[in-house]
């Protein structure tokens, strides 16, 4: 009889005859033990005749009686929508997905649903977020923090979150910090002041194209696959103070102003590895692609010298202007790239720092470890 029933239900509501298949239905439900099915054709019969309350009410008693009915998923989630309940009905539209991929539902009509929620989903999640918004506005909530706004643009999938990926070696339990305050670092002020004597070397140094080489040059012990079309273009383009550790002398008898101010900073002394200290070059319409660095427990700074206009960096999702003279620290760990849109050279002055949370004890300790060469 229950097949029966279905089957003389499912005829009239393809015939349109909505009022007929109710009575059918609920005449069945009230005299005979109902199940999740039973009740679901009932939501669908009054979504048909738009009655919503009895439309969640009948879906909701399916899914009591089988939590996994993805029919009664979607029509409880459309009930929903309808009376503009969009958080709950997402929740519901996610779970009866849930259920469907991993059942791999045989029934064209149940794979057809499926795909009108998948385009309707973010259709939905505009209006949550719409709703979202309007409600932490109202209560001046959404502009109190950026890191709260970079929250809310993840979470509506506008960005995504950036993690910490060294390539060689990972110390645990650091900030996932992509930029840093440079007010925490006492060593800035030396170069503000001496910004002017710094530009003045690196003038001087810029005037001969010779003194520059390609920043990622090719190496016989070393993959050359990555960033392939920046390897051996002179577009990005290293002079170098200190090279992995090792003083170039030459060069650093041309900047004693540049040395003196960087005195002051911790700097990331590796042997044969760190720090590097450098005047990059980047060349009009150069792009330096994503990547990320090696190591964790340090951090890059940009000390900008000429800076045309449409020069940006990007570490995970923040773009940055830079400002000459105006100091720029980040986790380069974190994925990053930059480019020069102008149709002038950029030059930033670069070195490496350890990051101030980890303690000198742990400083000594990854120092020992890198140079044995692990």
């Amino acid at each position: 009889m229950q097949h029966d029933i279905t089957q003389l239900v499912a005829s009239q509501i393809s015939s349109g005859k909505m009022q007929k298949a109710l009575e059918m239905m609920t005449s069945y439900i009230e005299n005979n033990p109902a199940t999740d099915n039973h009740y679901t054709i009932l939501a669908i019969i009054y979504q048909r005749l738009s009655n919503i309350e009895k439309q969640i009410e009948s879906a909701k008693i399916a899914l009591n009686k089988n939590p996994k009915n993805i029919k009664a998923n979607f029509l409880l989630a459309d009930g929903l929508t309808r009376q503009s309940k969009f958080i709950d009905a997402l929740k519901a539209y996610q779970k009866g997905m849930g259920f469907a991929v991993k059942t791999t539902p045989q029934s064209s009509n149940l794979r057809q649903d499926m795909h009108y929620v998948q385009t309707l989903i973010p259709e939905l999640m505009s209006k949550i977020e719409q709703e979202v918004r309007g409600e932490l506005s109202r209560e001046n909530l959404d502009s109190q923090s950026d890191r709260f706004s970079e929250s809310l643009d993840i979470m509506f999938g506008h960005k995504k979150p950036y993690m910490q990926e060294p390539k060689q070696f990972y110390f645990p339990g650091l900030a996932q910090k992509p930029i840093f305050d440079t007010s925490e670092f006492s060593f800035i002020e030396h170069l503000r002041t001496d910004f002017d004597s710094i530009k003045t070397e690196a003038l001087s140094i810029l005037k001969d194209p010779t003194h520059f080489s390609p920043y990622l040059e090719s190496r016989d012990d070393v993959s050359n696959n990555e960033h392939i079309e920046m390897l051996d273009n002179p577009n990005w383009s290293a002079f170098y103070l200190i090279k992995d550790g090792v003083k170039i002398e030459d060069n650093i008898r041309k900047c004693p102003k540049t040395m003196a101010a960087l005195s002051h900073a911790p700097l990331c002394d590796i042997q044969t590895r760190s720090p590097s200290i450098l005047f990059s070059w980047l060349k009009p319409g150069a792009h330096i692609p994503p990547h990320t660095g090696m190591l964790n427990t340090r951090l890059i700074c940009h000390f900008p010298i000429i800076i045309p206009k449409s020069c940006s960096i990007r570490v995970g999702n923040v773009t940055h202007n830079w400002v000459a003279g105006e100091t720029f620290i980040f986790d380069d760990t974190i994925e990053h790239e930059a480019w020069n849109k102008s149709t002038e050279d950029r030059l930033v002055l670069i070195f490496d720092i350890w990051r101030p949370d980890i303690t000198q004890a742990e400083i000594n300790a990854v120092r020992k470890l890198i140079e044995i060469g692990v």
